[in-house]
């Protein structure tokens, strides 16, 4: 059971369509953001890293430029990245309102790493504007003898800093986004909920690790893009670069955004085929379909790129991506509504019966018979010869061998019997109607079955 079950209310048949709706607009929110943050971070730590090792400017110079251009400030973060992903984790708790599956409590650990990857990045960004800074000072005063004590201790201690936040921040967003994946992914799997309830079975799931590779593969490819875009073409690009370091960017950023972009596909592909039938529907095949066109067709713009050393392709190819990640989270968001389809049908019920309880009717029992109230408040549920949300009336009502009162008591106020179904909710119904309802079905059931 979800920590939230005691936080939160079953979600109406109206209010799951306008949390699906939200889930849809805050998914198109995070996942870009949070896609190139985790791409940025990636890149940034490892040419800062590589730059010093090397003494190579060019490769610490792209690692500021990146920080500057992709990493974002941290208010903004908060808004675009923080806020989507406990939303999302709040959707889902209602979506999967008393359902035996890990997703929710992994979503809100996600949603804390990611809040906390975002402060260490936003202080590895401030770590490396205070380095050039330094830089500047040494510039000023070429005699390192001639610079305070006070000043060396600073920069020796913003240099450790900045090393230490840079690879935590970026372990903690690569973790965040694996519990991430991992717990939309077996939440789109119902068939999976039983075997997938401790971290352990998570860590394991092969759903969970398809899921990381395909986030890993478009955070490379829309970072990479994101780059082209923001070092060349939008307001003009970024300032006095060099031919070699702009030769650099270009070469690196497209190579990198058309080998990952090729392999977003393989792995849609891939988790297309192994999605359960259950979550299958046109809408799914529709927006695959449209997403594996629309990376097509960015590959084609990336080649463009290579072969002719045109980085006017590079605005087209941003712009394409982005409606191709649309098309993705679209695709997932439809995945998942069909997955929890059967489900919802229980917790909107629940939904339903709670509403009648604290808004109920004014229906006086004299002037409904108990067929009328056993087809508006039981029927959803229960059939006389079948198994739907709750057994057979076949089945239960001879237990009660005629007691009118007995059964009216249950009806009352229900309690759980058989463990083989869920609990059957309170209807806010009067003593008097449940006694109607009783009447009804022995009265049915004895016709039927003689018993």
């Amino acid at each position: 059971m979800s920590i939230f079950d005691q936080l939160i209310i079953p979600p109406t048949a109206h209010h799951t369509d306008l949390l699906n709706i939200f889930l849809v607009f805050s998914m198109l929110l995070f996942i870009p953001y949070a896609s190139v943050l985790l791409g940025a971070s990636i890149f940034s730590v490892y040419f800062k890293y590589a730059g010093r090792k090397r003494s190579d400017s060019i490769y610490l110079r792209f690692s500021k430029d990146i920080l500057d251009k992709l990493i974002l400030k941290l208010s903004v973060g908060v808004g675009v990245i923080v806020v989507p992903i406990f939303s999302i984790t709040f959707v889902y708790a209602q979506l999967l309102y008393n359902a035996q599956v890990i997703s929710v409590s992994i979503l809100l650990l996600s949603s804390l790493l990611f809040t906390a990857g975002i402060i260490f990045l936003s202080k590895f960004k401030n770590s490396v504007n205070l380095e050039n800074i330094f830089s500047s000072i040494r510039n000023i005063v070429p005699d390192k003898n001639k610079i305070p004590d006070n000043v060396k201790t600073l920069e020796s201690e913003n240099y450790s800093s900045s090393n230490q936040s840079g690879i935590t921040g970026l372990i903690v967003l690569i973790c965040a986004t694996f519990l991430y994946t991992g717990a939309v992914s077996i939440a789109e799997n119902p068939p999976k909920w039983d075997s997938v309830t401790n971290i352990l079975g998570f860590l394991i799931s092969p759903d969970t690790w398809l899921n990381f590779a395909l986030f890993v593969t478009g955070a490379l490819s829309l970072t990479s893009a994101s780059i082209l875009f923001l070092f060349f073409r939008w307001n003009g690009g970024v300032k006095d670069m060099s031919e070699a370091y702009k030769k650099f960017v270009t070469r690196f950023s497209v190579l990198i955004a058309f080998i990952s972009t090729l392999f977003i596909p393989f792995f849609l592909i891939i988790k297309f085929l192994i999605t359960p039938e259950i979550a299958l529907s046109k809408g799914v095949f529709i927006y695959s379909g449209l997403a594996l066109i629309s990376l097509l067709l960015v590959c084609n713009f990336f080649y463009a790129i290579i072969r002719n050393s045109e980085i006017k392709w590079s605005s087209a190819a941003f712009l394409v991506l982005i409606i191709a990640f649309t098309f993705i989270i679209i695709k997932d968001q439809v995945t998942l509504a069909n997955a929890l389809k059967k489900h919802l049908l229980v917790v909107n019920h629940v939904a339903d019966s709670i509403e009648n309880v604290k808004f109920p009717k004014n229906v006086k029992a004299t002037e409904i018979s108990g067929e009328e109230l056993y087809t508006t408040k039981c029927s959803a549920c229960h059939q006389f010869d079948q198994k739907l949300t709750g057994p057979p009336y076949d089945v239960t009502v001879p237990k009660y061998n005629g007691d009118v009162k007995k059964l009216a008591a249950y009806i009352y106020n229900p309690v759980k019997i058989d463990p083989g179904y869920p609990a059957m909710p309170n209807q806010g119904v009067t003593m008097k109607e449940a006694e109607a309802v009783a009447q009804f079905l022995i009265d049915k059931v004895k016709q039927e079955t003689g018993k």
